[in-house]
């Protein structure tokens, strides 16, 4: 197929040179056939030509299509000469279309735009790959890196697609590598490592890269091979040459998302675009990722629209980010078409939105048309996501004027900086400094942006600031080689009068980078933003600070050391090796250091000399050592001596925390001191900076100068153990049967000692009581935190493998029991710290009752040797300490049941309520075990069937403090039983308030198809007597002894349920202030729970104070008003008085069928029309307020209203409703009548009527009043 394609394009070429000819002369001058076209030769795939007159190369690649060579550099990359390269026709081109240009070879170049800072590296199949940073750059391609960096046009940029950024030193497919020290090169393909098997090309052999182990590592090593030939066979990339053979693999559908695209609500507004304003802004466009996954633009197209609108009126169009930098610091030019295209990613992740603002940079005057009117919009998005949004989307159009100068900004650089070099840590270094002058216009400086030609990386140098007159007017922030200062916040010293000039100086502090240097200049005119404060428009500056001309050269690194407690004074042992003597703080700054000579200090007391200390080593935070040692030197007892280093070990920038380590011989005595120090002086210390290879001179690079920097000072000591039997656990009783008791807490304390201590051997007695046997203790074990250390909440404790038992039967004997520990069972006590040893055992079943206390208190006890040193450890004994006493008793526990104080009170309940709180009970374990609660048979208070029954409650449950639901019951008798869920409820033993149980209730619904057809019912459970509790003992399974408290029997309330309850909300009044006339006493809401309620009776009590004195003065007429709707209804048709003892009583009457007795209050008429009431539903509250004529009030007056309530149920009622009569005639407790209506044929008469007791919102007697005064 290939052959006949090239014969295709062949017969292509002569035909379109015939049609040429025949276009150019006529048909008849092909006549005669001897007249020939220009002869073209047969390429192939590979083949390399130029044309003729012309000096350009290209490559034809596997699809026959031509690419060309940007420049020589790229060819010399891919060829070591030109002698493959052929020359055609001009005429020939056509057969091979064109298809791009070649790139760079892989791995031989990086690359960046123009436009842009940041750096990429070529990688395989055309794909360039961002370097995150400069360490990443150094680390694949050399300290050098910089020198192989080279710019490409964007039209050159095109031709390669980004890959994913290189955030870390990994090494990439394309390069051409070699491990440090090493000879072999690999080719890196598909991740992996491929040996060059073969000499490399002279065109080649130059990209080799020298990697470290670690960079080299993180590509896998392959078996297979490839060939110097193979590395430079396919410059065009495509089609299937290539290092390895490619697997193909099934297309993937690229990544989407959803992105949507505004125009902002702040959008600029028309305004005025005058000639050689910059940054005119024209819409303000929001992109919203709405989607989850990470959505990329591409590139995007501004548009221009308007009419009368031309594309002279701009000089260039951007695109300005929210944080006020250019998308493109060059800008884009409007081509034929109205457009300009911006390349630059637009990222947003998931969720994220970001905002653009479109600007134009006007043309001058000369070039602008006054009066037309352009727009600026976002034509057309290149995105994988799907975009919602019309487009194009412009902003608002913005009218031209040629006819205003603006002022004009020049930029230079101030008073010379110079080149300087500084030390590290020096601080406020004034690094540049920034001349701005303007004429014609007042300006205001915004936004300054400096470049840093120099080497120093963006961590470098710290706290950047801008000063004026020596004020800070900005911090400033260096990435990728450009520092930002921001001056939104500046006002007065960044305003420029017109005329004048003003010099803005950068300040930092140096704090790494030797050997390296920072060229601070403005590297593009539009890097500072001033504006026209006259004309509000930005204008471009000329700059003629493009090039450095600062130069500040940071010197050789530093090094400081210090003594740090990371080896605190203490205890060492003698005649041990590797033991810890002193710890530092080598703290490096700018640069790696290499510390070449190192002298310790030696300086003894007591019989110790510094010869008895033998390989000093000084070792990093991993524990690795950086010399190889050295022996102290001097003979003389007290006497300071000396241990020279001359290895050779290198320090990095940061906190170096060193560890001095050496062999301690046998001859110290104990008490005896040693302490260790680093030797500063020019004899004894020698570093040199890795960077800069200068001396660090002691004094200016290296601190103290000519002093000792001493660690702490340790003391000999043998190893020390305390033993302790601990008061814990506290004396108490078990059951027989129980496992897991707690016998005994012994404390080790190895806090004078000055090695870790090994334990070898514990004992621990029992001494028994009168009537305990020691063989009732069984399968004792020792408990033990295996890191040395029971108080650093670090370790587990873990049981020791080895057991032990009670032997003796005789009552009255004790027993010693021993441990003899072997293997893992062999603990450690840290040396300094504190272990407690646990021993637990089991109780047997049929254990005697009596009492056993264990300790570990007779002198050798335990045995222990120090872990450095081998040697056995004298404990010390405290004989005093003797535990506590552990009786044993009868198994099962015994549990006393009460009512707990928390027991709700008597309530109202609406029937169908679920969560109801009928009691709560309290349960407290007394003596030797927990008891486990197994069932509970609760007895219904009221068994009356007239008005309780089980049928009341559709569930019954148990719920503990917690709020789980430990077992229920749907009841089928007034005497239910809770089988209580297994485990669920365990009285603990040590709970000395004992544990709750909540009884709980879902009630039952009221109506005739319910089980329940009535209201006025009782509710509430007693414990009637201790056979209703059943528990065991939670240790030993044995039945447990229950009892009920004589002081509170666990009786709960008794709680009433209807179909529907009030509840009585105040309201407060529009006033409080009491005048003569008509005022408002006492506003309530009534409120229907679950079903709609009736009411009939009201009781007020009103009681008066300094009214005027004399007859008919204070409150009359009082009505009652149902305000819910409008208009109002008064209740009471009767106006009442309150009488001699304030109390107004009202019946709902609306008719007249009522009068008003002897005590002013409202009684019904036997014999006239029924009483009357007013029904409150469920679903709409009902609002009254109480009213009356005050009469005679004066400076001082006031009357409180109370609502009454009734302070029992009915008299002489067997259940707990009556019809509304016999409720009235109740005298004592009538203050409040209310109905639920459950009967189907409600009415006055029926008997769902009942008092205003325990109604929510009434007390017994009355609620809050209600006072009014003047």
């Amino acid at each position: 197929m290939h052959d006949l394609k090239k014969f295709g394009k062949k017969l292509f070429t002569v035909s379109v040179v015939a049609m040429t000819m025949v276009w150019s002369v006529g048909l008849s001058a092909l006549v005669p056939a001897g007249v020939a076209a220009a002869t073209c030769p047969e390429l192939e795939a590979g083949d390399l030509f130029k044309v003729k007159g012309n000096s350009a190369v290209y490559l034809i690649d596997a699809d026959m299509n031509r690419r060309y060579f940007p420049n020589s550099e790229v060819y010399n990359t891919w060829y070591k000469d030109f002698s493959g390269v052929v020359t055609i026709d001009p005429t020939c081109t056509d057969a091979y279309p064109s298809a791009g240009g070649v790139n760079y070879r892989p791995g031989s170049r990086l690359v960046k735009t123009a436009v842009s800072p940041s750096v990429f590296a070529v990688g395989a199949n055309n794909m360039k790959q961002k370097l995150a940073s400069e360490e990443v750059a150094k680390a694949l391609y050399g300290a050098n890196w910089a020198k192989l960096v080279r710019d490409l046009p964007d039209v050159f940029d095109a031709n390669y697609k980004v890959g994913a950024v290189l955030d870390t030193a990994k090494l990439h497919d394309g390069m051409l590598v070699k491990k440090e020290g090493e000879t072999a090169v690999y080719s890196v393909s598909g991740g992996k490592l491929l040996k060059v098997d073969g000499e490399l090309s002279s065109q080649v052999k130059g990209d080799v890269r020298t990697v470290s182990a670690a960079v080299f590592g993180t590509a896998t090593a392959d078996a297979a091979t490839v060939t110097p030939a193979k590395l430079v066979e396919n410059p065009a990339q495509v089609g299937t040459s290539g290092t390895t053979p490619t697997t193909p693999t099934t297309p993937t559908t690229p990544a989407t998302g959803a992105l949507k695209v505004t125009l902002a609500s702040d959008s600029p507004v028309s305004t005025y675009a005058l000639a050689n304003a910059a940054r005119v802004p024209f819409a303000k466009v929001v992109f919203k990722n709405t989607g989850t996954e990470k959505v990329t633009i591409d590139s995007f197209k501004v548009v221009r629209g308007g009419a009368p609108a031309v594309n002279a009126d701009f000089s260039t169009v951007n695109v300005v980010d929210a944080s006020g930098n250019l998308l493109n610091d060059a800008g884009k030019s409007l081509n034929s078409d109205n457009l300009a295209t911006f390349t630059e990613d637009i990222v947003l992740n998931g969720g994220e939105e970001k905002v653009y603002t479109l600007v134009g940079d006007m043309a001058a005057a000369a070039a602008m048309t006054t009066g037309n009117v352009p727009t600026l919009g976002v034509h057309s998005l290149e995105t994988t996501a799907t975009v919602e949004g019309t487009l194009p989307l412009f902003g608002h159009s913005v009218t031209t004027n040629d006819n205003v100068t603006l002022g004009t900004v020049t930029l230079a650089e101030g008073s010379t900086v110079g080149t300087v070099t500084k030390q590290i840590g020096s601080n406020d270094v004034n690094l540049a400094n920034l001349k701005i002058s303007v004429a014609t216009e007042d300006f205001q400086v915004q936004r300054v942006v400096m470049y840093n030609g120099g080497t120093v990386s963006d961590t470098d140098i710290e706290n950047y600031e801008l000063k004026y007159n020596n004020n800070v007017v900005a911090k400033g922030t260096m990435k990728g080689k450009y520092l930002t200062f921001d001056l939104a916040a500046c006002t007065t010293d960044c305003k420029i009068e017109k005329g004048n000039d003003k010099t803005f100086a950068v300040f930092a502090d140096i704090s790494g980078g030797s050997g390296r240097d920072i060229q601070l200049y403005v590297q593009k005119q539009v890097h500072v933003l001033a504006k026209d404060l006259k004309n509000n428009q930005y204008v471009t500056p000329t700059n003629n600070f493009a090039s450095a001309s600062p130069d500040v050269n940071v010197s050789q690194g530093k090094i400081n050391i210090t003594k740090t407690d990371d080896v605190k004074s203490g205890d060492v042992p003698d005649n041990a090796t590797n033991v810890a003597l002193a710890s530092f703080n080598f703290k490096v700054q700018g640069e790696p250091i290499d510390v070449r000579t190192l002298v310790f200090k030696i300086t003894p007391s007591g019989s110790t000399q510094p010869a008895h200390l033998d390989s000093l080593v000084i070792y990093n935070k991993d524990g690795k050592a950086l010399i190889g040692g050295g022996d102290g030197v001097g003979a003389s007892a007290a006497t300071a001596g000396y241990a020279t280093s001359t290895d050779s070990f290198t320090l990095q920038p940061g906190d170096n925390i060193l560890t001095v380590k050496a062999k301690i011989t046998s001859d110290p005595a104990a008490n005896d001191t040693i302490q260790i120090g680093i030797d500063m002086n020019s004899v004894n210390f020698d570093a040199r900076g890795v960077n800069s290879g200068e001396t660090i001179t002691l004094g200016t690079y290296a601190t103290p100068n000519n002093s000792v920097v001493s660690g702490n000072t340790m003391t000999v000591r043998e190893g020390a153990l305390r033993v302790t039997t601990m008061p814990t656990p506290s004396a108490r009783s078990v059951a027989a049967g129980t496992n897991g008791v707690e016998l005994a807490h012994v404390l080790l304390d190895a806090g004078g000692s000055s090695e870790d201590l090994k334990v070898t051997q514990f004992k621990v007695k029992d001494t028994t009581g009168a009537t305990a046997k020691t063989i009732d203790i069984q399968s004792i074990r020792l408990y033990v935190d295996k890191d040395g250390d029971s108080y650093n909440s670090a370790g587990t404790e873990e049981a020791l493998t080895e057991t032990v038992s009670g032997s003796d039967s005789t009552a009255n004997n004790d027993e010693t029991f021993t441990f003899n520990l072997s293997g893992a069972d062999q603990f450690v006590i840290k040396a300094g710290k504190k272990l407690v040893v646990k021993v637990k055992a089991e109780i047997a079943g049929g254990a005697t009752a009596g009492s056993h206390t264990f300790a570990t208190n007779v002198a050798n006890d335990i045995s222990a040797v120090g872990v450095t040193t081998g040697s056995t450890v004298s404990e010390t004994i405290e004989t005093g300490a003797s535990g506590q006493a552990l009786t044993i008793g009868a198994a099962g526990g015994t549990v006393e049941v009460s009512l707990d104080p928390s027991n709700p009170s008597a309530k109202l309940f609406a029937a169908g309520t679920t969560g109801v709180k009928l009691g709560t009970f309290k349960f407290l374990s007394t003596t030797t075990e927990n008891v486990e609660i197994d069932k509970i048979l609760l007895t219904q208070r009221v068994t009356a069937t007239a008005s309780s029954s089980y049928k009341d409650y559709d569930l019954l449950y148990l719920v503990d403090e917690s709020g789980k639901t430990v077992g229920s019951v749907v009841p089928t008798s007034t005497t239910p039983l809770i089988d209580l869920d297994s485990k669920a409820f365990v009285v603990d033993i040590s709970d000395t308030n004992g544990a709750l149980l909540h009884l709980m209730a879902n009630l039952s619904s009221i109506g005739p198809s319910n089980n329940v057809t009535v209201g006025g019912h009782n509710l509430g459970f007693n414990i009637a007597n201790l056979g209703h509790v059943t528990g065991l003992g939670a240790q030993s399974g044995t039945g447990s002894t229950e009892y009920l408290s004589s002081s509170s029997a666990p009786n709960g309330n008794t709680h009433y349920m209807y179909q529907g309850v009030p509840t009585i909300k105040k309201l407060a009044l529009s006033s409080n202030v009491l005048n003569n006339g008509s005022v408002d006493l006492y506003k309530f809401e009534v409120t229907a729970n679950t079903s709609d309620i009736s009411l009939m009776k009201f009781t007020f009590d009103i009681a008066t104070s300094s009214f005027v004195a004399g007859s008919g003065n204070g409150i009359g007429n009082v009505q009652l008003v149902d305000v819910t709707e409008n208009p109002e209804v008064i209740l009471n048709s009767s106006a009442v008085r309150p009488g001699e003892n304030g109390t107004v009583s009202i019946l709902i009457d609306t008719n007249g069928d009522s009068v008003v007795d002897v005590n002013n209050n409202i009684t019904h008429v036997a014999g006239t029309g029924g009483l009357e009431e007013r029904t409150v539903s469920r679903v709409l509250p009902r609002v009254f307020v109480l009213r009356g004529i005050a009469t005679g009030t004066q400076s001082g007056a006031s009357v409180s209203t109370r609502m009454a309530g009734d302070a029992a149920t009915l008299n002489a009622v067997a259940t707990l409703m009556t019809s509304a009569a016999t409720v009235e005639a109740d005298t004592l407790n009538d203050d409040f009548i209310w109905s639920d209506m459950h009967n189907g044929a409600h009415a006055s008469t029926t008997a769902d009527w009942t008092n205003g007791y325990l109604v929510n919102g009434l007390n017994s007697t009355s609620s809050t009043a209600e006072v009014l005064s003047k």
